[in-house]
């Protein structure tokens, strides 16, 4: 269960922070956009960089609990 949590909101956060760069930003030239379409895309990959290393990790501890119990 919580592994479907943590992909829910890891696919949620990029759509919710590009709709308000479309809905909340006044409009900018091109190159800004591309520069917060680029911030945007880095956030992107730690986010999947952190669910990776979430699920990693307790991957790790129930693989421990039950080497140890």
């Amino acid at each position: 269960m919580l592994l479907k949590l943590l992909a829910l909101a890891v696919a949620v956060i990029p759509v919710l922070l590009f709709a308000r760069s479309v809905l909340f930003r006044r409009p900018t030239r091109m190159s800004q956009n591309v520069q917060q379409f680029k911030r945007q895309f880095d956030i992107l990959i730690w986010m999947f960089i952190a669910a990776i290393g979430v699920v990693g990790a307790i991957t790790a501890a129930r693989m421990a609990w039950l080497w140890w119990g």
